[in-house]
């Protein structure tokens, strides 16, 4: 019995581990060798490929979440030391309850009081010490106070939100026709146009003397042709508000002065006064101080003037095409509600 047993084990236990081995590894030998004879088949061919290209693929996979892994933990090590990146661009700046005030909620609050100038940043800093914060707080909790009361249900009440919606709403349209619309190029291109039709014009500077009756206008001319002082003439019996510069209007281009100015002194040379004539604000007399060529104005002097003048064209335009598209009409106090057509129109054709 003692010969049987080794350390309380029976004898033949490791043999037949052993045995059991041995067996196991001649059927991974034999499995092996099957494989090897596929792998060189044109099935094994294909499925080794495809199992290369799977490994390559993934090698590029890992290597790249490592490299992807670094960036990100050196850019979290940049901004904690240095401290002062701000984690988001719109911080929350307020808690009400469980709900959350970011800046920009602050910001438009400011604007509609118009406590910020349209385009104006502040940071969350500057926001709460101007007050900012504090204001749109407030009417917040008035503005959730009034909801509770059931004020929105008040027909005044709605009507000014309607009001408000639609004013929001227009002027978000009007700034999204404009930013399609208005462009430096157009721009340009009107200041190129303005300035071919400048390049043969003329400006003209008058002085003008205005009164009320034809009788002090002929005393006045006799006066001149005796040789009194033009200005002084000016400073003693104009009525225009001109008198203050002593009736000098400066250089003008001809189409911008009053129809019945060009006709009596568009054709005077310099150092000539006109006869007395009528026009709607009096009897006026005018002397030509001199005649120049036009220089047109380099276009930094005027892009914003011809940006402003595409904006409001632009928006012009607009009210416009939508008023023609739409049956607009104005009832005057008093008069009979007309009878309403139905509108035989293709919706889509009048949201174009």
């Amino acid at each position: 019995m003692k010969d049987k047993m080794k350390n309380g084990s029976p004898i033949w236990f490791p043999l037949l581990i052993w045995k059991g081995v041995t067996i196991f590894l001649g059927h991974i030998a034999r499995t092996m060798r099957k494989v090897r004879r596929w792998l060189v088949s044109k099935d094994g061919a294909v499925f080794l490929s495809a199992f290369t290209l799977v490994l390559i693929l993934g090698a590029f996979w890992i290597l790249d979440a490592l490299r992807t892994g670094f960036s990100v933990a050196d850019e979290a090590e940049v901004v904690s030391a240095q401290g002062a990146i701000p984690a988001m661009p719109d911080p929350v700046v307020a808690r009400i309850g469980v709900e959350t005030m970011r800046l920009n909620d602050v910001l438009e609050f400011a604007r509609q009081d118009g406590k910020l100038q349209a385009g104006e940043r502040l940071s969350a800093a500057e926001a709460i010490e101007r007050g900012l914060v504090e204001d749109a707080i407030n009417q917040t909790l008035l503005a959730r106070a009034a909801a509770d009361d059931g004020l929105v249900s008040d027909p005044e009440v709605r009507a000014k939100l309607t009001a408000a919606r639609n004013r929001i709403l227009a002027a978000a349209y009007l700034e999204s026709q404009v930013a399609d619309n208005v462009t430096e190029d157009m721009a340009r291109e009107l200041y190129q146009a303005q300035r071919r039709s400048m390049a043969n014009g003329e400006e003209i500077r008058l002085r003008e003397l205005v009164v009320a009756d034809a009788q002090t206008a002929m005393e006045i001319s006799a006066s001149l042709n005796a040789g009194l002082s033009f200005e002084e003439l000016i400073a003693n019996n104009s009525i225009a508000e001109s008198v203050a510069n002593g009736g000098d209007l400066g250089y003008r281009p001809l189409d911008r002065l009053p129809d019945a100015y060009v006709n009596q002194a568009g054709s005077l040379s310099a150092g000539l006064y006109t006869l007395p004539f009528e026009t709607e604000a009096g009897w006026v007399i005018l002397k030509v101080e001199g005649r120049q060529r036009i220089t047109p104005p380099a276009y930094a002097q005027v892009e914003d003037e011809l940006m402003e003048f595409l904006r409001l064209r632009t928006i012009d335009t607009t009210v416009e095409s939508l008023r023609e598209r739409s049956r607009v009409e104005v009832i005057e106090p008093g008069s009979e509600l007309p009878a309403q057509a139905v509108d035989t129109r293709d919706p889509a054709t009048l949201r174009n």
